[in-house]
């Protein structure tokens, strides 16, 4: 594992582990904050923001962490108990042991390992002078949409029939699409990807109760990653030879520990003959299969460093384009820069690939691929893109989480709401509200987002941007926004911060 917690270097990652980014809340529901103003500390915001996001890492080698605040600042204790958020480097005084309440809270207290006193905040009223445990809640900041991994078998959970099994080598399509669900009461339910909950027992339910509620834990040390503890005081695991994920064991082994990983977007790409790219043949690109399996699924991952995207495949392999005929083939590895493409979105909601010579991704009349294209309009170039793991969609801002309220859909929201998303003809899709009353996304007549049950649905355009983010196309041609007082609204003409949106 690397220093910062994220574990990206590690081999048996399929994609990168999620840094260890969370809000910490007190027992008055009051978020710990770091002011950028003189670094002053505070506990009194109400919802996570960027001021209120910490990160914690992992020693190497002991069970204890450092906390570091969005100013890239640790969380310091004295031998007086004064807390301060302003080194830059970590050393004896950031180290902290974490102990987990044992009454089954699911909460956390942060012990100074130099000293010995826990961590206590109230208001302006920061300290690490008591000598009993004061409880605080760990609520994850991440995107929660991701994928889960065991430890010990190194096999991400997915969804199978009525239960959610570990045994997948790579996570590949919709069901290892797993969603984390914070509870009021701090906990959090693990869910699959059709909106069920995961039981202690393994079974699968549509409504969260006592026994789908998990108390989350840290482990750190030479096997870091997350835990899952059941109301009995027990912990997920994988059971038998399919995998399935129930609780068993009151102690903490590899088999009890799962890490989280980057669920990057994952497409079906369906050309202008209406039928999907595919590996199906071999390491040759077609587009020639009407129906979408685990060969006609592509995962987009974006490179900062080019700006440009890597195309990868349910074998592990990158498209790459060859030398002599420039045909599409799945045999590239990460480092070639033949695999790099330029993914370009259209006012239509069509997308084309710009490859590495500077000549378009097309189709020809029998469906093999290559980078042979002049021009942007030409029809064999001409690609939809539909986003096939993200069945349930969930949307977060700067601001905070996207969800509705009064009929409205707002993006400072402290919990997220997942919305159906449903692909239309033309890379188009609609988004509608889950539960008993559907209503689908609409611009009002004000440019505002709101959701409504009685008009018929309208369509949206998702552009795929930096990694796991998107700008969202209304139906006006505009680009929707967000505001920080959680107004999103269809009026933007170009791609900016405030109308980029992770999903």
């Amino acid at each position: 594992m690397n220093s910062n917690g994220s574990g990206s270097g590690d081999v048996s990652s399929f994609n990168p582990k999620l840094p260890w980014e969370m809000g910490i809340v007190n027992e008055a529901g009051k978020y710990l904050t770091a002011e950028p103003f003189g670094f002053k500390l505070n506990v009194s915001a109400t919802s996570l923001k960027k001021r209120q996001l910490w990160t914690i890492i992992a020693d190497k080698t002991a069970e204890y962490y450092f906390v570091k605040s969005h100013l890239n600042r640790y969380l310091s204790a004295d031998k007086d108990g004064k807390v301060t958020c302003e080194v830059e480097e970590n050393g004896t005084e950031e180290q902290f042991y974490f102990e987990y309440c044992s009454k089954g809270t699911g909460k956390w207290a942060f012990k100074s390992v130099a000293y010995g006193y826990y961590l206590t905040g109230t208001e302006d009223r920061i300290s690490c002078f008591a000598k009993t445990p004061a409880w605080w809640t760990a609520r994850l900041a991440i995107h929660p949409q991701v994928h889960m991994q065991n430890l010990k078998r190194q096999r991400y959970v997915r969804l199978q029939g009525d239960e959610l099994h570990g045994d997948q080598v790579i996570p590949w399509g919709f069901d290892s699409l797993i969603t984390l669900e914070h509870s009021a009461c701090g906990k959090v339910a693990v869910c699959s990807r059709d909106h069920r909950y995961l039981n202690k027992d393994g079974s699968l339910t549509d409504k969260i109760t006592e026994n789908s509620l998990y108390g989350l834990e840290l482990r750190g040390g030479s096997t870091p990653g997350f835990t899952f503890k059941d109301n009995d005081g027990k912990y997920l695991t994988l059971i038998g030879s399919t995998g399935t994920v129930k609780s068993k064991n009151k102690i903490v082994g590899k088999d009890e520990i799962f890490t989280l990983e980057i669920s990057y977007p994952q497409v079906g790409l369906r050309a202008h003959n209406g039928k999907y790219a595919s590996i199906r043949q071999g390491v040759d690109l077609y587009a020639n299969q009407t129906e979408v399996e685990e060969k006609e699924i592509f995962q987009l991952e974006y490179q900062n460093s080019s700006k440009k995207w890597k195309i990868r495949t349910c074998d592990g392999k990158y498209w790459t384009v060859t030398s002599g005929n420039s045909c599409i083939k799945a045999t590239s590895g990460e480092r070639e820069d033949t695999s790099l493409f330029e993914l370009v979105s259209l006012p239509s909601g069509k997308v084309v690939l710009k490859a590495s010579n500077n000549m378009y991704v097309s189709s020809k009349k029998l469906g093999l691929m290559s980078a042979t294209g002049e021009n942007v309009e030409d029809t064999e170039s001409l690609f939809q893109a539909i986003l096939l793991n993200r069945p349930m969609i969930i949307f977060k801002s700067d601001f905070g989480l996207v969800g509705t309220r009064s009929g409205r859909v707002e993006c400072n929201m402290s919990n997220y709401e997942s919305f159906h998303l449903e692909s239309v003809v033309d890379g188009n899709y609609i988004m509608k509200t889950c539960g008993n009353k559907e209503a689908y996304w609409r611009v009002a007549d004000d440019n505002t987002i709101k959701v409504d049950g009685t008009a018929p649905p309208q369509q949206f355009i998702l552009e795929f941007e930096s990694g796991t983010h998107c700008a969202i196309i209304a139906p006006n041609g505009k680009y929707i926004r967000g505001e920080q007082n959680g107004i999103m609204k269809a009026d933007c003409e170009e791609i900016n911060k405030a109308s980029l949106w992770e999903f």
